[in-house]
């Protein structure tokens, strides 16, 4: 059964906008990187880099790369990501741009 862009694009945000989604990822962004994933980032980042987080959901990437002074838009499909995320940032006290939208369109 082939299944629409259109209905496909439905079941994300539906799935990524329930609460226990929001909580779980929301826990993983709070985490941060890893060390070895904040080693390989510093490697390829330098203040003013600009950064496309596309997939961003709660902000993990987003906080970290903005940390380290990148300049990060972050981009994800589903509202309640993209909401979580800018206010994770805002908690942060960093400079990031969070963006709801889908890459397709």
């Amino acid at each position: 059964m082939l299944v629409s862009q259109t209905t496909q694009r439905r079941d994300v945000i539906e799935k990524y906008s329930t609460d226990e989604e929001i909580e779980f990822w929301n826990k993983y962004a709070r985490a941060g990187l890893t060390h070895y994933e904040q080693r390989a980032i510093q490697q390829l980042i330098h203040g003013g880099t600009r950064v496309l987080d596309i997939g961003c959901g709660c902000g993990r990437a987003t906080i970290a790369l903005a940390q380290m002074d990148a300049r990060v838009c972050a981009l994800d499909i589903a509202p309640r990501m993209t909401q979580v995320t800018k206010a994770n940032v805002l908690a942060c006290d960093i400079q990031a741009r969070a963006v709801c939208a889908d890459i397709c369109e």
